[in-house]
């Protein structure tokens, strides 16, 4: 059997070998993912991006979302805390800078941020014991937020005193 020299598109001007009667031919043949046209490319790639940020609701709802066991609904949950200015969800925050998952930590102080205007140092990078200090001024924070404010049915002073 002899072989023969094919041009094939998509081979860029390089000729390959191709055997009388094999099955590959230039007619049928399959384009890899990048040959595909731009279209579906384009298609691909927001159907890759939709799965990863979530388009979908959470299964669990807000804010018991903030301990759910899928990493994807902490993060939307510190999302929407952040979008609606939730300022009772800070402490779910501070527990989450601890997270595992370095999006959720990452999700988290940003959010922090918003709310608060600060980072306390908090970096979601840094190692462990780095993070573990800033998890303590956070936690101090939130304890000084909570004094400061009149207890909930408690009536606040209003004017200067006596």
């Amino acid at each position: 059997m002899g072989v023969e020299q094919v041009h094939r598109p998509g081979n860029r001007g390089r000729a390959s070998r191709h055997r009388p009667g094999s099955r590959s031919s230039s007619i049928g043949t399959r384009r890899s993912a990048f040959e595909a046209p731009a279209g579906i490319r384009l298609c691909a790639v927001g159907v890759c991006l939709a799965a990863l940020v979530g388009c979908t609701s959470p299964k669990t709802p807000y804010p018991e979302s903030f301990n759910s066991f899928r990493a994807e609904e902490r993060i939307l949950a510190a999302r929407h805390a952040a979008e609606i200015q939730d300022r009772q969800s800070i402490p779910l925050l501070v527990d989450r800078l601890e997270d595992e998952d370095s999006a959720v930590r990452m999700f988290s102080i940003l959010a922090l941020e918003k709310l608060t205007g600060t980072r306390l140092g908090y970096e979601y990078r840094d190692g462990a014991s780095e993070r573990g200090r800033a998890v303590e001024r956070w936690r101090r924070f939130v304890a000084e937020a909570s004094e400061s404010q009149p207890a909930a049915g408690e009536p606040v002073a209003a004017g200067g005193g006596s």
